[in-house]
C-alpha cells in the first residue's frame, strides 16, 4: 500500500510545482554499494499531477537504482523559485537545482544521502 493511499487525495495547483518526497531506502544485494552502505535517506523531486503518482514514480526510480524504499518520511509541494541561497546550504544548492532540473525533464530528480554499514549497525 502506498503512503498516498491513507491520506485524502492531494493534487498540486500548477506544472511549475513538484513534489518532494523524503524516503529511507536500503541497498538491494545488486547495488553496488551494499557491502559498505547501510542505507540512505533520498530526496526525489518528483514532476506529477498527485501525490499518489509522485510516490508510486519515486519509488520506481529508486528501485531502478538498486534501492529498496523503506517508508515515506516527508513529502511537500515545492517550486524552482523556492530555493535559493538565503535559505538553503550554499554548497548543496547547485545538486539540488540540477535534480530539479531533471525533474522537469525526465520526471523525476534525485539526491542519495547515504550513511555507512558501520552507522547501520550500531543502531
Amino acid at each position: 500500500m502506498l503512503f498516498a493511499d491513507t491520506i485524502e487525495p492531494v493534487k498540486r495547483k500548477t506544472s511549475d510545482e513538484l513534489f518532494l518526497l523524503r524516503i529511507e531506502a536500503t541497498p538491494t544485494p545488486v547495488n553496488p554499494e551494499s557491502d559498505e552502505v547501510g542505507g540512505a535517506y533520498v530526496n526525489a523531486w518528483v514532476d506529477a499531477a498527485t501525490l499518489r503518482e509522485a510516490e508510486e514514480n519515486a519509488i520506481n526510480r529508486i528501485k531502478e537504482e538498486g534501492w529498496s524504499p523503506v517508508k515515506i518520511e516527508r513529502w511537500e509541494l515545492v517550486c524552482k523559485d523556492c530555493y535559493s541561497e538565503e535559505f538553503h546550504d550554499v554548497e548543496a544548492l547547485p545538486d539540488i537545482l540540477d535534480a530539479i532540473e531533471t525533474a522537469f525533464e525526465y520526471g523525476v530528480g534525485l539526491i542519495f544521502h547515504t550513511w555507512s554499514l558501520d552507522e547501520a549497525q550500531k543502531e
